[in-house]
């Protein structure tokens, strides 16, 4: 276990007060989950707050062979209830303070991910069949998609696929969704309790909800799904709703930019007091044209971690790839209004030569085996094979339709078109079901990676369920926070009252203020702001405190 994960659990309690009391007491299972106490290896006992168990509990490597005896140990840790009675558990994937205190929260490592099966590759990427091809690819480098893909992307990606293969041919085919989601039901019976599964996914975890529900719809008592997934397009493999508001995301940080003015956003200024939103667009878009004129070698710490497997790095494609991962933060949003003034004023020599910005966000940095993971489990999932080039051709140009961005995400899935490790199981269905008890969906309409409409579909899929619009920037909901929001989730969770349709719940600070909210600078003295905004309930203010918390240690 990690503190940053641990951190965000706890974080999770303060958003509902309980849980349903639906349960049927007698039949509860017998608790064959031993907690007992943490490994925290480099970590100071002082930074948890909370009471915190660990466990391991065993579950079939493979759930198709009824004769196989090897187990996993899934990685569990929870956080008590502080508050009585404690009315049950909630999973959570992943999670953070913003639950409540009557119950018990329980995280896990998925499949493929921490030290539940860890997926690495160990791919040396100075043996590529290509020089400018996956390296390139995964940092966002050129608009003409088939083209890197006939230079490089699909050699490449046939490199990928066998390396991976080799490290993890015993064990990749276990890492499916469908496994989890059966690793999950397990979890709800070994915990002893209702047998009922009460969760709360986000992002990936979208998936993982949808497939559980899908695959158990009985067992479902609570269910928040926020910034979703589509499962059809991720279970195909294709991905290609997934980038559709990328480019709409760019264009509102440059009116939120705009709208919150100079001392927040000194873009707002930089053509003067004429300076508009889309003469910012049209200044980034000369500077990128410019640069694929006139490439430069961008330096080490503007390059995405993940994703950057290689030194060999143009400007052009650093600064797409930190603009793609920084529009999943708010909190960012400040320190990209500050490299994209020099941007935009093409004083490139000011990003490589004396001390460039502070590098953007990466995914997970505490998890073993970042980024290869993501191929463990995606192309594990994928139906979608191809055994040449020519057959990848209508997919990628449908790919490169998507956004402007697309040219830096959708090479990342190519190796799954060529992927050897085959699931076990994979969940084949179409994703509609009627569940136990109506799942709420959450997602903004300014995320760059999980677009309104995929969540909108599907809701549509799930009878009953309801689509709460939240209008912040960012990928995940308290990254720009709302009470809202916050109210709407806890209410769902402790009185099974679902938003009306069409609900939207705005944030509650400006999406150029979230970074200073609780600190120094033009945006801090919070509480004063939230009161003179009409947010008078103290409880309101310090939910709003937690979810800025949150944020922070999840970015």
């Amino acid at each position: 276990m990690n503190l940053p994960y641990i951190t965000l659990s706890i974080l999770l309690a303060s958003v509902v007060r309980a849980l349903p009391k639906d349960s049927d007491h007698d039949q509860h299972k017998k608790r064959s989950i031993k907690w007992g106490a943490c490994e925290l290896e480099g970590i100071d006992p002082k930074q948890i707050k909370l009471p915190i168990d660990c466990a391991k509990l065993p579950v079939p490597l493979d759930y198709t062979d009824p004769d196989c005896s090897e187990k996993v140990p899934l990685q569990l840790i929870k956080i008590d209830a502080t508050k009585k009675p404690v009315l049950g558990s909630v999973l959570f994937n992943p999670g953070g303070r913003i639950l409540g205190g009557q119950y018990n929260l329980i995280g896990f490592d998925p499949r493929g991910t921490g030290r539940t099966i860890p997926f690495a590759c160990n791919v040396n990427w100075t043996e590529a069949p290509s020089v400018a091809g996956l390296k390139r690819r995964s940092d966002i480098a050129h608009r003409d998609l088939i083209t890197m893909f006939n230079e490089g992307g699909w050699d490449d990606s046939a490199y990928v696929a066998e390396t991976c293969y080799e490290a993890q041919k015993s064990k990749g085919s276990f890492l499916s969704t469908a496994f989890v989601a059966r690793d999950m039901k397990r979890i709800i019976e070994a915990i002893g309790e209702d047998g009922k599964l009460r969760f709360w996914g986000a992002s990936y975890g979208t998936l993982l909800g949808q497939t559980f529900a899908a695959m158990f719809p009985e067992y479902v008592d609570r269910m928040v799904l926020d910034s979703v997934v589509e499962g059809k397009d991720y279970m195909e493999g294709f991905w290609l709703r997934a980038m559709e508001d990328t480019d709409k995301t760019l264009e509102a940080f440059f009116s939120s930019c705009i709208a919150a003015g100079p001392d927040l956003c000194p873009l707002a200024i930089l053509n003067g007091p004429d300076t508009t939103a889309e003469w910012l667009l049209s200044s980034f878009n000369s500077a990128v044209e410019h640069l694929h004129a006139n490439p430069l070698l961008a330096p080490p710490t503007l390059r995405p971690a993940v994703w950057n497997p290689t030194p060999e790095t143009t400007l052009d494609v650093a600064i797409k790839a930190y603009i793609f991962a920084t529009l999943y933060h708010a909190t960012k949003y400040p320190q990209m209004s500050a490299l994209l003034t020099v941007v935009l004023t093409k004083n490139f020599t000011a990003i490589i030569e004396p001390t460039p910005l502070p590098p953007a966000p990466s995914v997970l940095p505490w998890n073993i085996a970042q980024g290869e993971n993501f191929w463990g489990t995606a192309c594990t999932d994928a139906s979608f094979r191809a055994s040449s080039p020519e057959e990848m051709h209508p997919l990628v140009k449908e790919q490169a339709t998507v956004s402007d961005m697309a040219d830096g995400f959708m090479g990342k899935l190519w190796p799954c078109a060529q992927w050897k490790m085959k699931a076990a199981e994979r969940y084949t269905g179409d994703f509609k079901a009627k569940t136990k008890f109506p799942i709420l969906f959450v997602n903004g309409k300014l995320d760059p990676c999980t677009p309104w409409a995929s969540a909108e579909s599907a809701s549509k899929n799930f009878d009953g369920s309801v689509l709460l619009t939240h209008g912040g920037h960012g990928h995940k909901f308290f990254r720009h926070p709302s009470i809202c929001t916050a109210k709407a989730v806890r209410s769902y969770f402790v009185d099974g009252k679902l938003p009306k349709d069409g609900t939207v719940c705005e944030p509650d600070v400006g999406a150029f203020e979230v970074e200073g909210a609780g600190g120094e600078g033009p945006s801090s003295k919070l509480d004063e702001r939230l009161k003179a905004r009409g947010m008078e309930d103290e409880r309101d203010r310090r939910l709003f405190a937690r979810m800025l918390e949150f944020n922070t240690l999840d970015s």
